[in-house]
């Protein structure tokens, strides 16, 4: 009976305790995924290895994987995570470790790594006119470096600390400069990627 019960919990989990009574045969490609994901978890393992964990699922399938790992961390398994959906990685990491080729490209936690090669605050700023913006900018107390403002991409302000953004829209708003847009920027695993591929 207690083990009837943990196989409907695990199959609740992932959304086919209803197709219990089916044959496997029958289930579809991502139903397939969830009842594979049900019984790695039956036994309470404090290890996982998931591979493309998310392939073939749904949205909802997607999030209950995502939530899955999330508790599995919280609860003090080790969870190894292959994706290349650097989304899915994004608040589930404690290292993250960028491959190529079975090469060990970068590794370390996600701070480490974004400190290394973002060593200052950076805020996006945009405007109607980003020629004016980068001139009201530069020389700005705290302001280390000023990049982009071509094409479709808004300036990328370096700076000592975010603390200085709204000194930086005051000195803007001073000098007439009109400002659209104000975002401090943090970068994503995905940034991450590009940035490690850049300096190969």
């Amino acid at each position: 009976a207690a083990a009837r019960a943990a196989i409907v919990a695990a199959a609740a989990r992932f959304g086919i305790e209803h197709a219990l009574t089916q044959q496997v045969g029958g289930y579809s490609t991502g139903m397939k995924t969830r009842l594979a994901l049900a019984r790695a978890v039956l036994h309470k393992p404090e290890l996982f290895l998931f591979d493309e964990p998310t392939s073939g699922l749904d949205p909802e399938s997607s999030h209950a994987v995502l939530e899955l790992i999330r508790t599995m961390t919280d609860t003090g398994a080790t969870v190894v995570m292959c994706t290349h959906l650097l989304l899915e990685a994004e608040g589930l990491a404690d290292q993250v470790v960028v491959l190529e080729e079975g090469r060990d490209l970068v590794r370390g936690t996600p701070i480490d790594l974004s400190r290394r090669f973002w060593p200052h605050a950076v805020v996006r700023i945009d405007g109607p006119d980003r020629a004016a913006i980068a001139a009201g900018v530069r020389g700005a107390e705290g302001v280390v470096a000023i990049d982009g403002g071509d094409g479709e991409r808004p300036l990328a302000v370096s700076i000592d600390d975010h603390v200085r953004v709204p000194d930086l829209v005051f000195r803007l708003a001073a000098a007439g400069v009109r400002v659209t847009r104000v975002e401090p920027y943090e970068p994503s695993l995905e940034d991450l990627y590009f940035a490690v591929r850049g300096k190969q």
